[in-house]
């Protein structure tokens, strides 16, 4: 199962003979599914799919994308080289309404992608068109944030469209 916002996939493999899941959760939305390469329909209920039959080396894909982005810019913002552990958060702060107003409890969550990357799309109206300042942070339970450590990063944002950031980690121990 792989999540990004409301959006989830969820494959199925059996590589040996067949077989029967009595139960399995993929955290989709309940309803009536339909497996992405036989076209088969599937029901889901609470999030699980019941007497899931795998043939002999079977595949299935089940998707469902979610709502998109909606702003008048939008920030595809990507942080690779990142070194954070199971249960961390990677957010970004900064200067304007929409990245908190420098306040960590407000900032914007990234999603966790791999070992190495954190990906958000980060929907923009008030600071549209405006110069902003932004870092990110690694947040980590019971204890302070960690900053990155250096200058702000400063961007002028379009008008409207869609922009990538692709930023490597800053490290060191600010908070």
């Amino acid at each position: 199962m792989r999540r990004y916002r409301d959006s989830v996939v969820f494959v199925a493999m059996n590589r040996g003979e067949a077989v029967t899941v009595e139960s399995v959760d993929t955290e989709l939305r309940d309803g009536e599914h339909t497996e992405v390469l036989s076209r088969r329909k599937f029901e889901v209920k609470e999030g699980m799919l019941y007497n899931l039959e795998l043939g002999s080396r079977e595949v299935m894909i089940f998707s469902h994308v979610g709502e998109r982005v909606k702003a008048k810019t939008i920030v595809r913002a990507q942080l690779n080289s990142v070194k954070s552990q199971p249960g961390e958060r990677i957010v970004v702060i900064g200067d304007c309404p929409e990245l908190g107003n420098w306040d960590i409890s407000k900032a914007y969550p990234l999603e966790y992608i791999n070992t190495n990357t954190w990906f958000g799309e980060i929907p923009f109206n008030e600071s549209a068109g405006k110069l902003i300042a932004y870092k990110y942070a690694l947040l980590r339970e019971g204890m302070s944030p960690l900053r990155e450590n250096l200058v702000c990063r400063r961007w002028v944002l379009a008008q409207e469209g869609t922009v990538k950031w692709r930023d490597k980690w800053a490290s060191g121990r600010e908070s």
